[in-house]
């Protein structure tokens, strides 16, 4: 699902997208999403039409296998030559018949300065000084005997 604070075209990777279909020379795309994301698909459906007016676009749902696997049937019922896989995805081959593409849409990161304070309070043995197997200590170069 699309965090409230991340944009449609972004999560999606609309542009990206369009890129791909273009040069795959597609005409006619299936766009399958999974139930948890049937929200955003009119959206995403219509900065699409609006980039590739020469293109058809169908929103698959309901696919006939689960969510995670390319639905080729739902896309061959429509003679889609791309499909579009949206949200988690289990990467299991495909008849090859089709191009597809997969979106699993993009997250942001945490704030990692907070992330590694966080980690170095729960693991306090990182920033202890590194030792040799025979427990010595390990010197930077120039440092010491």
């Amino acid at each position: 699902v699309r965090p409230s604070d991340v944009s449609l075209e972004e999560f999606y990777e609309v542009k990206e997208t369009i890129k791909f279909l273009e040069e795959a020379k597609a005409k006619k795309v299936a766009l399958q999403f999974p139930d948890a994301m049937l929200g955003d698909s009119h959206g995403v459906y219509d900065q699409l039409v609006l980039a590739m007016a020469q293109t058809e676009f169908f929103i698959l749902a309901d696919t006939s296998y689960g969510g995670c696997c390319v639905d080729e049937v739902a896309a061959a019922h429509v003679s889609a030559d791309a499909i579009v896989h949206y949200g988690d995805a289990c990467l299991s081959r495909t008849g090859g018949e089709i191009t597809v593409r997969f979106v699993f849409g993009k997250h942001p990161l945490p704030d990692l300065p907070r992330l590694v304070d966080a980690l170095l309070e729960k693991i306090p043995s990182i920033t202890a000084s590194p030792s040799r197997p025979d427990g010595k200590e390990v010197r930077g170069e120039g440092e010491g005997d």
